[in-house]
């Protein structure tokens, strides 16, 4: 275990120094050395961050990452991301089409909280949908209209989410609810 953590701290490190460089793109001793004391200060930060307990079911360093399903994922995301700006920015030139505005409400059976933080966050990256809370295993999502949520109603996102960690279960989802007034709360 501890070998392990080794390696990915080094890869973390090499990581880091890598964009650094290439974002720099000036390479003298002052700039290199800057960017080594960066570096360490993120890893030293996010070392100390690892260790706070989120939750009851906070297993983080447990969990097994599919590096491809990640890949495929965040290709995926950046395509709903480009999908739904084009909805809200249809919405806003055309105020003939109507807003739905309301919250959805829904359960997951993702296997872990990165798995929940990864899906509140990508819910939130998505034009038109803001993640609200989450609470245990129950999502409250703000969506602007019902194409705007359509990823979320059918499944999609919560699923390719839960592959990222090998969990193929076809009902991730479930319990879900359209909220459209403060009564139905």
């Amino acid at each position: 275990m501890q070998r392990r953590h080794i390696r990915f701290v080094l890869f973390q490190a090499v990581l880091l120094i890598g964009l650094w460089l290439i974002l720099s793109g000036v390479y003298d001793i002052f700039h290199i050395s800057m960017g080594i004391l960066s570096v360490l200060f993120v890893l030293l930060f996010n070392g100390s961050i690892r260790r706070v307990v989120l939750s009851p079911d906070d297993r983080r360093g447990e969990e097994r990452v599919r590096v491809g399903k990640f890949l495929l994922f965040c290709a995926w995301l950046l395509w709903e991301i480009i999908v739904s700006s084009v909805q809200v920015a249809a919405i806003v030139l055309r105020p003939k089409l109507r807003i739905a505005p309301h919250l959805l409400r829904f359960r997951t059976r993702l296997p872990n909280l990165t798995a929940k933080i990864i899906l509140g966050n990508s819910i939130t990256l998505t034009p038109g949908t803001v993640t609200i809370e989450i609470k245990n295993d129950e999502f409250f999502v703000h969506v602007l209209t019902r194409a705007t949520g359509a990823s979320l109603v059918d499944g999609t996102m919560p699923k390719k989410v839960a592959k990222i960690f090998g969990n193929e279960q076809p009902e991730i989802l479930y319990d879900m609810r359209h909220i459209e007034s403060t009564s139905e709360l």
